[in-house]
């Protein structure tokens, strides 16, 4: 009886295992949509609004912005002073404790112009990481980022 008893507990579980994870919250993709897109003058609101007001922004684990208009003072002035391409991200669908969702941004960035590159251009990886409170809103970035191309070895 006992054993049957597994085997049930078992046969239970398996369509739970099987079945996939749960989307990420809405209001992380909506954010996503926003974080991914060139952020310029028009579409700074839209960017200003995603951050709360005690936001603490890291980058290789040094703060290098304390409250929103620190970091918005930080991001306004880098409007247009690079070129940004995405290479992909993540929405989490299991935040991690403290949070109430999480997104991950990897992208490349060049402080030279396209029509301005004589040689071999050098590129910044960067990952940044937006974790959200209760209130939807982002309350850590955390910025880790090298100078080098991103590689693609999925193809090994």
């Amino acid at each position: 009886m006992r054993r049957i008893a597994i085997i049930g507990l078992f046969a239970l579980a398996a369509p739970a295992l099987a079945s996939p994870p749960p989307p990420p919250p809405p209001f992380v993709s909506e954010a996503a949509a926003i974080l991914t897109a060139d952020i310029d003058a028009a579409s700074f609101d839209r960017f200003a609004r995603l951050f709360a007001d005690d936001v603490v922004a890291y980058q290789g684990g040094t703060t290098i912005a304390a409250g929103k208009s620190a970091w918005l003072a930080l991001e306004r002035g880098r409007i247009g002073a690079f070129h940004r391409r995405v290479d992909s991200y993540s929405e989490s669908n299991m935040p991690s404790n403290g949070t109430s969702g999480e997104l991950l941004v990897i992208d490349e960035v060049d402080p030279v112009a396209p029509a301005n590159i004589v040689a071999d251009p050098r590129w910044t990886t960067r990952a940044t990481l937006y974790e959200f409170g209760p209130d939807r809103l982002i309350h850590t970035v955390r910025i880790i980022q090298t100078q080098g191309f991103l590689r693609d070895d999925s193809a090994r």
